[in-house]
């Protein structure tokens, strides 16, 4: 048996802010095209500034938030998020953290869309993926998607 979580449609959204990245090859718009092809990486040339690395979006407007989802690159290669925090935001300055060192468990072996559910909902209008480290021990972060589960939908 196999399950698909469909999440908010990223019709309206934006990246609000990114630490750093590879762009434009791998920008982080690249990781909300809804292309599991392209991916977000951060920057490795001509420096790789060391981890936390994190992706902010604006959703658009705010959302009763139940969880999100994160697709890393389909080879688990450079960048691949293992330990993460996600947090969320109203106005896209002050975050609360929602899930604090969170394990994408396996993610090395099995690169496939990891699905996270909060214990409750959370009514945000930013939400931000922060990669802690990666699953080589590298100091870059990647996702090919990233989306958001809404309850309010």
């Amino acid at each position: 048996v196999a399950t698909r979580v469909f999440g908010l449609a990223p019709t309206d959204w934006r990246i609000h802010a990114v630490d750093s990245d590879q762009a434009p090859g791998e920008a982080a718009a690249l990781a909300i095209d809804g292309d599991p092809n392209t991916l977000w990486h951060s920057r490795w040339n001509p420096d790789s500034p060391p981890h936390p690395h994190f992706i902010a979006i604006d959703l658009g407007a705010a959302h009763d938030l139940s969880g999100f989802t994160y697709l890393p690159r389909p080879d688990a290669g450079n960048g691949t998020i293992v330990r993460y925090d996600f947090e969320v935001s109203d106005d896209g300055a002050t975050w609360s953290s929602v899930i604090a060192d969170g394990t994408f468990a396996n993610v090395k072996n099995n690169p496939v869309e990891q699905v996270v559910m909060f214990s409750a909902p959370v009514r945000a209008r930013y939400v931000k993926l922060v990669g802690r480290s990666e699953v080589n021990g590298r100091a870059w972060s990647s996702a090919a998607e990233i989306g958001v589960i809404a309850s309010d939908e």
